[in-house]
């Protein structure tokens, strides 16, 4: 089986890694997205979405300062990773591609991947050029939770999938990709 392509769908609500709450709100959604990078310690949206909307975004939750990369071990061996930035964490739900070939499943899975992040202090920065599209730069770090997150199914998007089961993501690795029956 093979995934082909994104689903061009990424969304950010407000999120606290050390208790575990997510916001009910989105924050910001992006749907013009040329491509994703996502790895289990950082992410970056190529788009070319800009609007007074956006830009309250960032302003509100983009770093004053620069973000700078904690990582260690605790004194019980446990291992940690967790940018830290003058901005709030986030937890952004990126709809990837579907499978190419669902085999003999009856119905075919999108992957999707739900990270606790923050973003950047240079998110939003932009070229202006002749003919082009502004796109501000969206990018950010992966931070790792303190506890058990839980992602209920009201969170996921009814358009692109069916999500029958909340979707935890495991104390220290703010980050988790699941595959979800998918509506479009």
């Amino acid at each position: 089986m093979a995934v082909i392509g994104g689903g061009n769908l990424s969304v950010f609500f407000t999120a606290d890694e050390t208790t575990g709450l997510i916001g009910s709100t989105k924050l910001a959604t992006f749907t013009k997205k040329v491509k994703t990078s996502v790895s289990r310690t950082n992410f970056t949206l190529d788009q070319n979405e800009d609007s007074p909307e956006l830009t309250a975004f960032f302003d509100s939750y983009a770093p004053v300062q620069q973000a700078t990369n904690d990582s260690g071990e605790y004194e019980d061996g446990v291992k940690f990773n967790s940018a830290t930035a003058n901005s709030q964490t986030l937890l952004q739900i990126v709809y990837g591609g579907k499978l190419a070939d669902s085999g003999s499943s009856n119905t075919t899975k999108r992957k999707v991947v739900l990270m606790l992040c923050k973003l950047a202090q240079d998110t939003g920065s932009f070229d202006m050029e002749s003919g082009k599209y502004t796109k501000p730069k969206v990018s950010g770090e992966v931070v790792n939770n303190d506890v058990i997150v839980t992602v209920g199914t009201a969170l996921f998007d009814v358009r692109y999938v069916s999500a029958t089961a909340a979707v935890t993501i495991p104390v220290d690795t703010g980050y988790k990709e699941v595959w979800i029956n998918c509506n479009k």
